[in-house]
């Protein structure tokens, strides 16, 4: 291979993990492949698939989806005179990546900043990054499928398109698989201290004029992206999915009912832990449930249909 081909860049990433709870309950009961001849055994076995494979496959898709409307240039963008259009342009560039990892999936963003590229860049990727683990965390809970997860900042190597090595994962997963502990995701320390860089954030000396509307904006997208957090009971800062910002953006666009359907898969799995007395996966669900119940007073009534 050529000096070229080899050579890669390490650089800072926005990195989340987001794992399929009950997936190895599932993969454990696929111990062979079915006689073809016996049409029970057949579709037995391929029910599993569904819930395994085939869930995964669904996650995948469903994140690049949300991660393609995002990068849409919007009707009222298309009006807006070219250098606002251009700016527009420019909080879109960053691409948000995704990789499926076991029973989960891996979806990361770069944060380096160019002077092509700048920090508004980085935080409209970070922006996308914590909206679409949301958005994805709702619907599938709401479908009767729990996400656990972790999203942090890090150094890491794009080795391969579409594929990150390094502390940037590692620092999510050991969040998801280590700290979450029931379904949530938990944000790290070092994505929120780089967001909170921003309020002390100043332009130097003879930036233009439009460098500074960026940075201005950056400042502005970095403490949206706090809003979307909250510190739960042990301390640790958690995305909010059912907090003010994303309720908003849920009603928006026509999901506010999602909420209790994802409620009605939290009581259930509450009421099944309880029935087989395991303990520790009840007291997980009840503390799922009680920040369900404290927030949930401020959504939409439910639809009586």
């Amino acid at each position: 291979m050529t000096e070229a081909k080899d050579t890669k860049e390490l650089q800072w990433y926005g990195a989340a993990f987001l794992d399929l709870l009950g997936q190895s309950e599932i993969l454990e009961r696929i111990t062979e492949l079915p006689n073809p001849d016996n049409k029970e055994e057949v579709a037995a076995f391929f029910g599993l698939i569904k819930q395994s494979f085939g869930l995964v496959d669904m996650l995948n898709d469903t994140f690049k989806k949300n991660i393609a409307t995002l990068g849409e240039e919007s009707s009222i963008a298309k009006g807006l005179p070219d250098d606002q259009r251009k700016q527009m342009r420019v909080f879109h560039s960053r691409p948000i990546k995704l990789h499926r990892f076991s029973d989960g999936v891996v979806v990361f963003a770069s944060v380096r900043e160019q002077p092509d590229e700048p920090a508004l860049a980085a935080l409209s990727a970070i922006w996308g990054l914590l909206s679409g683990c949301c958005t994805i965390y709702l619907i599938f809970l709401s479908q009767g499928y729990p996400l656990r997860g972790g999203i942090d900042l890090g150094i890491g190597l794009e080795y391969k398109e579409g594929e990150l090595y390094g502390p940037a994962v590692h620092r999510a997963y050991k969040l998801e698989s280590g700290i979450a502990q029931y379904p949530r995701i938990v944000i790290g320390e070092e994505l929120i201290k780089y967001l909170q860089s921003f309020e002390s954030r100043t332009a130097p000396a003879g930036t233009s004029e439009n460098e500074q509307k960026m940075l201005f904006g950056a400042k502005q997208i970095a403490a949206k992206c706090i809003k979307l957090m909250a510190r739960d009971v042990d301390g640790r800062m958690i995305l909010d999915c059912l907090g003010d910002s994303f309720r908003l953006s849920f009603i928006e666009v026509g999901l506010g009912q999602t909420v209790y359907s994802a409620f009605d898969c939290v009581q259930a799995q509450l009421k099944d832990a309880r029935e087989k007395k395991n303990f520790k996966l009840a007291s997980r669900y009840l503390m799922l449930h009680q920040y369900f119940t404290a927030r949930m007073p401020k959504w939409p009534k439910r639809d009586a249909s």
